[in-house]
């Protein structure tokens, strides 16, 4: 076991050494290519035995669940599931521990705003630069189909969100040939388990919910739970200057009040071999229970919610080729047969912000 164990961390060093060596070579290339390429290496270093996917089965939608609790469903011993734990997140297949949150809840609105440049690639760099920068914006994501970049946005209402995005796009507004704004209203389906039919769903429409009183010290516990949702309670109290009692006390509030939806383990997805695709359609008529069925059943399709705007439904799911792809597009398209009216294909690149409880939300 032990000798095992050894070849192991050999094999691991050896790899990453492969790794450094070929991605430190890789100047010539431009920055997108390189962002591919650091994906393809990095998917070539990671092995996912049958003991971490039995354990990431467990975290991935639920990422507060103890070592112990862990141990006991996958039959591995405590400290073995921590280690492996631990190498997922230094190997950067998961990616972070975080909670999902309705805020709607806490006064505030998710826009997404798609948008199309035609600019010089100063100019580009400098748009992004300010987008990374704005307070108010939580994500900022290259994508390639009929836009060049996500946006999404916290703002307390429309007229809020149009004085953000204004703000924003002011330098910029001849180089912005295309903007398309999407308001977030039902979630139906939010999975990080991309393997399995997914049992978890979300109908509750975040538009009527009524706002829960958030305070100072509860948005410095999500920022905590947003850096790593599995941190103790200990540690989170010393950070946000409370007793762990307080500290689990608010988190069951936060969650019973439906301001946490759930905690997931995100994953690199590239590491699965698979491709992130954001479908957006225009369809008639409400969501249905056949409609749900299908999201739930269809294990690949990861989030599905419904948004007002230019689409009124937007579907995420992951391929791991172009069969898969035009399998997936398939299904999607009879399940809504004529009620889809158009659609669109876009393809997430590279996240350049992710930050869930940016600087310019304010209570």
């Amino acid at each position: 076991m032990k000798y095992s164990s050894i070849m192991f961390s050999l094999l691991t060093a050896i790899r990453y050494l492969v790794f450094m060596t070929i991605y430190h070579y890789l100047s010539f290339f431009n920055h997108y290519s390189k962002i591919y390429m650091y994906y393809f290496l990095l998917f070539l270093m990671v092995e996912l035995d049958v003991r971490d996917s039995k354990i990431f089965d467990v975290i991935c939608d639920n990422a507060r669940v103890p070592f112990t609790d862990i141990a006991k469903a996958t039959k591995i011993s405590k400290d073995s599931v921590k280690s492996r734990i631990d190498s997922l997140v230094k190997k950067n297949f998961i990616l972070s521990f975080t909670p999902v949150i309705d805020y709607n809840k806490i006064g505030y609105k998710m826009f997404h705003a798609f948008i199309k440049l035609n600019t010089s690639l100063d100019q580009e760099e400098l748009f992004l630069k300010n987008a990374i920068s704005n307070g108010n914006v939580v994500a900022v994501t290259k994508v390639i189909g009929g836009c060049d970049y996500e946006l999404q946005v916290l703002a307390r209402d429309v007229i809020d969100e149009y004085r953000i995005l204004d703000k924003l796009f002011t330098s910029f507004k001849k180089g912005i040939t295309d903007l398309r704004v999407l308001t977030i209203i039902n979630y139906y389906k939010y999975t990080m388990n991309i393997k399995k039919s997914s049992k978890r769903s979300f109908s509750k429409n975040v538009i009527k919910n009524k706002p829960f009183k958030v305070d100072s010290k509860d948005l410095a516990i999500l920022k905590e739970l947003f850096d790593n949702c599995r941190e103790s309670l200990v540690s989170i109290s010393e950070k946000v200057d409370l007793s762990p009692e307080l500290v689990r006390y608010r988190i069951k509030s936060l969650i019973n009040s439906g301001v946490i939806k759930s905690f997931h383990a995100r994953i690199n997805k590239n590491f699965l071999g698979l491709t992130t695709y954001l479908f957006l359609l225009d369809i008639e008529g409400e969501i249905n229970n056949k409609d749900l069925q299908f999201f739930n059943s269809t294990s690949n399709i990861y989030h599905s919610r419904n948004t007002l705007g230019n689409w009124n439904l937007n579907i995420g799911f992951c391929a791991g080729n172009n069969n898969e792809l035009f399998d997936t597009i398939y299904k999607i398209r009879k399940n809504f047969g004529d009620r889809l009216n158009r659609f669109d294909l876009l393809v997430p690149l590279h996240r350049y912000k992710f930050s869930p409880i940016p600087d310019g939300l304010i209570l």
